[in-house]
């Protein structure tokens, strides 16, 4: 694999381990006394146990593994083999003697150690010393080769603060941040665990035990342990991270903070073993879950159409490579990596704009993180009715009075495709409606009077029909604006088309309803009331179910489409 990809690959890794943790941290049935650890499935990057994995603490010796990553970088990049020799400096053979170093693995100074021997001892013994001669030879001094390590934990999204290159002084680190650093590792580099599950090694005619006692013939020994790596100072606690493969898969778990040794080690045995049974928990319900459609009986070309996916027969939350909603088989809407729930809901929201008279396939599916899918899929009529003239207007309660006003002309197809029933309607489109339907019933709309109003001017879309509006007492301004772009309310609508049909007085035995036709008509402004009690009377605006008016409610669209539809029906009669 090129390294390019591997690192687009790493950066996805961490990033799916950046994402939040779902139903599986505080509530996690098993107990430990570690203030943060962290178990996650090695394949799918998936939580399955955490406990405050987000808070920087102390890694002590566990800041090695950054290190080391750094040398597989330089053996991939080819500046190093396992056979390069590294000068130990003065500096790095005095701190191999000092117990402030752990562990205190002598290096003479001036001798030559290989990559692979030295790569042995920071692994195993965890030689402090060891990493200062790795970080002087790679970047010529320990506080430079500390940049490239906060350099590289930026770009593989682990949160860390590193000040050294051994951990023997305190910095800063997340339990998550280890767990993504060492996923990466082995993604990246897999001869890495070569090192990691050694049990101990001999050097300069020492012999030189692994700190990790899950490894096979420790005090704590652990199936299936293979590394990764401990780290003890007075600041830290008592830390470990193992990596564990069993039947296949692989799990990693850190435990950060532990009191001591011995709690360390089963706090991981802990979570370790609550991992794996949660793997399995997982993995019955991926394979258990349900998927079932929601959908329409028909299709009409053009007009949108929701499709729903419900999510059922899921015993405990897991996590999914992605999601796609396909069309005749092919992908229209995918969705990232994310988190199963008993009970979700995925939505998908598409239109059919060409002829057709086949069935439409849908299709939905989850892939698992082990590449399988899970998908379910339907096929739906087309409707026998023309084209929609709106892709969200069928079907809707204003969608008759929406395609009456296009086919007089007193509306037009936006070239957006969306009518917007709901949004408001603004003050300058409802009076060019008024404009367009005084043309439609063959009112002359022509003037020669400007418009009044500084916010109108030559050229907006709606200069003319309110200039002839103005002419003819529809509209008034304010401060000589008129704010084209302003909602207008329900009273104001009815105000402006009573001054445009002059309706008359009733006569004979007609009786409008009074100052109490709505039941809020106290809030009726009293230049509106005679307005709208007569537009209420001839049947051109209705209230709400309740019997109220909402005289100072925005205007909706689909309500101006009905207004303007009754006015329209009320001129041709």
């Amino acid at each position: 694999m090129k390294r390019a990809l591997k690192k687009s690959v790493c950066l996805l890794l961490a990033l799916v381990l950046l994402a939040p943790v779902i139903g599986v941290s505080a509530a996690a049935p098993v107990s430990i006394t570690a203030p943060s650890a962290i178990v996650i499935d090695f394949d799918s990057g998936e939580i399955l146990f955490a406990k405050d994995i987000d808070t920087m603490r102390v890694p002590a010796s566990m800041t090695k593994i950054m290190t080391a990553y750094i040398v597989f970088e330089e053996i991939e990049k080819g500046n190093l083999t396992k056979e390069t020799l590294m000068t130990v400096s003065p500096r790095a053979a005095s701190l191999s003697r000092n117990s402030s170093y752990p562990a205190m693995v002598p290096l003479q100074s001036g001798a030559s150690y290989t990559v692979h021997q030295l790569m042995q001892l920071i692994m195993v013994p965890s030689a402090s010393a060891s990493c200062v001669v790795i970080a002087e030879h790679i970047s010529g001094t320990e506080e430079a080769f500390v940049e490239r390590m906060n350099e590289t934990a930026a770009r593989m999204g682990v949160q860390a603060e590193y000040k050294n290159s051994h951990g023997a002084q305190p910095h800063y680190i997340t339990a998550r941040g280890v767990a993504t650093l060492i996923r990466a590792f082995c993604q990246d580099y897999p001869d890495i665990l070569e090192y990691t599950s050694l049990t101990s090694i001999n050097f300069n005619g020492a012999t030189y035990s692994n700190t990790n006692r899950l490894l096979p013939g420790g005090l704590d020994y652990y199936p299936g342990t293979d590394g990764f790596k401990t780290g003890t100072i007075p600041e830290a606690g008592f830390c470990l991270s193992a990596s564990v493969l069993r039947d296949g898969r692989r799990i990693i778990a850190v435990v950060l903070g532990a009191s001591n040794r011995d709690t360390r080690n089963t706090d991981a045995i802990a979570i370790l073993n609550y991992g794996f049974a949660e793997l399995t928990r997982r993995e019955e319900a991926r394979a258990a879950t349900t998927l079932t459609f929601t959908n329409p009986k028909e299709i009409r070309l053009g007009a949108d159409f929701d499709v729903l996916i419900h999510v059922s027969d899921v015993g405990t939350v897991y996590q999914v490579d992605g999601a796609a909603f396909t069309v005749d088989g092919v992908v229209t809407k995918t969705e990232a990596a994310t988190t199963i729930t008993n009970g979700q809901v995925f939505r998908f929201t598409h239109y059919i704009p060409q002829r057709r008279s086949q069935p439409v396939n849908i299709g939905f599916y989850l892939t698992m993180p082990n590449g399988t899918k899970k998908e379910v899929s339907v096929n739906i009529p087309v409707s026998g009715l023309p084209p929609a003239l709106y892709r969200d207007t069928n079907d809707h309660w204003a969608q008759g009075a929406i395609e009456e006003l296009i086919e007089h002309g007193v509306f037009s197809v936006d070239s957006s495709g969306y009518f917007r029933p709901a949004e408001t309607m603004n003050r300058g489109m409802f009076i060019y409606s008024i404009y367009r339907l005084a043309g439609c019933i063959g009112v002359d709309t022509n003037t020669e009077e400007p418009s009044p109003f500084i916010d109108v001017l030559p050229g907006d879309f709606c200069y003319e029909a309110v200039a002839w509006a103005y002419s003819e007492g529809i509209v008034e301004g304010f401060n000589s604006a008129f704010d084209p772009n302003g909602f207008i309310t329900r009273e104001q609508a009815a105000a402006k088309l009573y001054r445009f049909l002059g309706i008359p007085e009733p006569s004979g035995d007609q009786v409008y309803g009074g100052p109490n036709i709505f039941t809020d008509a106290e809030d009726i402004s009293d230049w509106a009331l005679d307005a709208i009690m007569r537009m209420s009377q001839a049947g051109l605006i209705t209230g709400y179910d309740d019997g109220s008016f909402g005289p100072k409610a925005s205007l909706s669209r689909a309500d101006a489409a009905t207004l303007m539809q009754r006015t329209l029906r009320y001129t041709y009669n």
